[in-house]
């Protein structure tokens, strides 16, 4: 006799909507903007207290840029989310379907300017 083996039916009942990917990605930047300034206290206070003694290069340098790169990337998002959330609680009736394709455009939106604000200020003053 052939048992089946009994599993949760979650994810066949749920579909996957703008709304949930939104929310959990809300999370994960949430989650992941407070590693990032953990990561860039301890590089800090390393700095401060002389353990690096030269300009930081390498791989320091790369990881801290990259750190700096994505934090840049999840505060735009998790800023324009939270704006969203804060709406929701507030006026559950005025946005629903919508407010994920708004937030993802306002995203895109502020992640592009600050991409284009840190390259002229770089080619300006670099």
């Amino acid at each position: 006799m052939d048992k089946k083996i009994v599993t949760s039916p979650h994810l066949t009942i749920y579909k996957w909507e703008i709304q949930m990917i939104c929310s959990i990605l809300h999370r994960i930047t949430g989650v992941g903007l407070f590693m990032a300034m953990i990561f860039f206290s301890c590089l800090f206070m390393a700095k401060y207290y002389g353990i690096f003694y030269y300009p930081m290069t390498g791989v320091w340098e790369f990881l801290a840029n990259l750190v700096l790169i994505k934090c840049v990337i999840a505060v735009n998002y998790h800023l324009a989310n939270g704006i969203r959330f804060l709406l929701l609680d507030f006026y559950p009736n005025l946005i629903s379907r919508g407010s994920s394709s708004i937030v993802l455009g306002c995203y895109l939106t502020l992640t592009l300017f600050f991409i284009l604000s840190a390259t002229s200020l770089a080619l300006i003053y670099l």
